[in-house]
């Protein structure tokens, strides 16, 4: 049958893409269905922090990703009002084991490509939606180019971010792990951009969100934030910019103070966050990436999260046949998914708390730069391997 696959993917960032290329790889027939047409964008900081480094090179993709990088960022600048700014290493040593800039659309294009060349049928742009679910089989109905096909497989894995389709089609969505806050990003054409140095990620922190602002050279800055509907301008992402920008020398010198949107790329959205399913795989559905839960955007550590779900998942089916999904390989991914993401994703939860309440945000301010052992080690937990 043509359109019988062991397994369909639903999405195709890094989580979605590299699984594909993962399970084509251990020779299950595999589809990949992306949304998007080729090179999409996405709202992302374009940080990807070094825990990333050691998957990607396992992967064999490290040298290709480098080569579509901005450059490597080597330190976090922490910024917060009438303080001055603290300044974490992202990993001592060497070049090779920092993190690195690397435009989305391109990333995620390159990691689409590497899975059809390991064998992944990769169906894009189209729309996805699962039609039946079985423990037998499931359909899903995808439509691409105004053709309708049913793709029928073992397993489904959504791919597909926060609010997860997949997850509430599957009936694995929780209304109450949904929270209030809201991501955006885009580009910024700035003939000051060099107040931002090449290699720091710069985060400027305030009630109601924060900023994160880094040099992709050729004069262009990329801004991307976060913000909840506690802040005053919940409703106009522009207007928090300014606002943030106005109470930071650095940032006024950007003049993001001023914005002046003919020079910015258009604003893409992200939202609502935090997301929590019930449970990341049943029987017949598997989550891998923001699908499978995300907390917030914190220097690239959503992108080493969706590499690492889709590698635990891979090495959950490693010694299975194609097509061999059960509720028991689900029990041992939803294991494999706590110890590898889940748990870094319960440090985040603590700092996205910390970042979010001023006291707790001045107190651990404070002790930071009291103690910057505490707070590179702190950070080193959540962004290195």
């Amino acid at each position: 049958m043509p359109n019988a696959f062991d397994t369909v993917v639903i999405g195709g960032g890094p989580a979605g893409s590299v699984t594909a290329l993962l399970l084509a790889g251990m020779g299950w027939r595999t589809a990949l269905v992306e949304y998007g047409p080729r090179y999409r964008t996405k709202a992302c900081g374009h940080c990807l922090n070094p825990r990333a480094y050691r998957m990607l090179r396992g992967l064999g993709l490290l040298e290709d990703v480098q080569r579509l990088g901005a450059g490597p960022t080597r330190h976090l600048r922490v910024h917060i009002e009438h303080r001055p700014p603290l300044r974490i290493p992202l990993l001592a040593g060497r070049d090779q084991d920092a993190g690195l800039l690397v435009e989305r659309r391109r990333f995620d294009q390159l990691l689409i490509d590497r899975a059809a060349t390991a064998g992944a049928q990769v169906i894009q742009p189209a729309s996805a939606r699962i039609e039946t679910l079985s423990t037998r089989h499931t359909t899903v109905e995808v439509v691409s180019d105004g053709s309708r096909q049913r793709l029928r497989c073992r397993l489904v894995v959504g791919a597909d971010g926060l609010g997860s389709a997949v997850a509430r089609a599957a009936g694995l969505n929780r209304p109450a792990g949904v929270g209030r806050k809201f991501g955006f990003a885009f580009d910024l054409d700035c003939s000051s951009a060099e107040v931002i140095p090449r290699d720091t990620v710069e985060m400027f922190v305030v009630n109601g969100g924060y900023l994160g602002v880094v040099n992709h050279g050729r004069g262009m800055l990329h801004v991307a934030g976060l913000i909840t509907r506690r802040a005053g301008t919940a409703r106009n992402p522009y207007a928090f910019i300014e606002s943030v920008a106005g109470r930071f020398e650095r940032l006024q010198q950007t003049a993001l103070n001023r914005l002046d949107r003919r020079h910015c790329s258009r604003l893409l959205a992200a939202g609502p966050m935090p997301w929590r399913p019930w449970t990341v795989a049943n029987d017949r559905v598997a989550l891998v990436g923001d699908a499978a839960g995300y907390v917030e955007p914190f220097t690239g550590d959503g992108m080493s999260c969706a590499l690492e779900s889709a590698e635990a998942l891979a090495d959950v089916l490693a010694d299975q046949s194609p097509g061999d999904w059960t509720a028991a390989t689900a029990r041992r991914y939803r294991r494999a998914w706590r110890d590898r993401v889940g748990r870094r994703q319960r440090i985040c939860r603590i700092l996205a708390m910390a970042l979010d309440r001023p006291g707790v945000r001045a107190a651990v301010f404070h002790a930071a730069c009291g103690h910057p052992k505490m707070m590179r080690g702190l950070v080193r937990r959540v962004l290195t391997p």
